[in-house]
């Protein structure tokens, strides 16, 4: 080969080096698996294509892979000594906010908590006034005074008769009617004003009372009442709930009156649905030997409702009029 050809070969190829190593450098490694060139057969003048491209007249057209392969292992060198510590680099200027996350949605509703105990026994109520007393009837005509008879001559007296035999006891009248049962006195409770007792856990079976007091020993005639709002949060609930007016006496079997009501709950209110009535409730007690305790105690019977349905007394009083006897 002519020096100036062996000249000008060695100055191409050390330009394609040059142009390999800086293509190597900069092309990205995801995108470029091989390098195509075009290389001047006059002066090995080198330019890079791609991969589609044609060469021009004169040139040859080259290609190789960025990576080569592995080269063989290499001694391994001593630890070089420990270089000094740099210094502190400059604190770089604060990064931009990030974007503002948008709020998540609510969590679902928690379960629903356990009922709490039921709250302890009012305070008897103060006792009631005293019915006034009824008007006095008219004063009947007076009757007319009769003319005073003539006075009758004084008689003898008369021989004192000898006393006769006494006479035979006559029979027993018969027994009059018994006259009826009148009152005698009267007992009252009832709940303090503004409060309710919560009686959606009670059953029929074991009722959450919700005013009661003790009568003494006697008769009496029971008049009660109490009110009950039911509460769900959707508008398809069915319910079913009652109250026993109940007479617990110290010896012996207890009595009781019962008032029940089925309703749907279908009146909207603030967001929820209610419903509301009173139970009237009547009962006769007869304990002339033991002291009673009566009270008023409400359930739920059923219901076909959400988890947060509730079910309150309130209002609830109790009256006892005490009387002779019942009959």
């Amino acid at each position: 080969m002519p020096a100036a050809a062996a000249r000008h070969g060695t100055a191409g190829l050390a330009g394609l080096g040059t142009l390999l190593l800086l293509a190597l450098v900069t092309a990205p490694q995801a995108r470029a698996s091989s390098i195509y060139a075009c290389v001047s057969r006059h002066g090995g003048a080198v330019h890079l294509v791609p991969k589609a491209a044609r060469c021009r007249k004169g040139e040859s057209k080259e290609s190789w892979n960025t990576r080569g392969p592995a080269g063989a292992t290499g001694a391994v060198s001593a630890n070089g000594a420990a270089g000094l510590n740099g210094f502190n680099g400059v604190t770089g200027a604060n990064g931009p906010a990030g974007p503002t996350t948008e709020t998540g949605a609510p969590g679902a509703a928690g379960a629903r908590g356990s009922t709490g105990p039921p709250g302890g026994t009012g305070e008897t109520g103060a006792t009631g006034v005293a019915g006034t007393k009824g008007a006095t009837g008219t004063q009947g005509p007076t009757a007319v005074t009769g003319e005073t008879g003539a006075t009758g001559v004084a008689g003898t007296n008369g021989v004192t008769g000898a006393q006769g035999p006494t006479g035979a006891t006559g029979e027993t009248g018969a027994v009059g009617p018994t006259g009826a049962g009148g009152a005698v006195g009267g007992y009252s409770v009832r709940q303090a004003p503004a409060t309710h007792v919560i009686v959606t856990s009670g059953t029929e079976g074991i009722p959450i009372t919700v005013v009661s007091r003790e009568l003494p020993a006697g008769h009496y005639i029971l008049n009660a009442k109490v009110e009950l709002d039911l509460s769900n949060t959707t508008a398809d609930a069915q319910v079913g709930v009652g109250c026993d007016l109940v007479d617990t006496p110290s010896e012996g079997a207890s009595t009781h009156d019962t008032a029940e009501w089925t309703t749907p709950i279908g009146v909207s209110h603030s967001g929820v649905y209610i419903a509301s009535n009173s139970l009237p409730l009547t009962l006769a007690v007869s304990s002339s030997t033991h002291t009673s305790e009566i009270s008023i105690a409400c359930y739920v019977s059923f219901e076909k409702a959400s988890d947060e349905f509730g079910a309150q007394a309130g209002n609830a009083a109790i009256t006892a009029v005490q009387t002779t006897q019942n009959s």
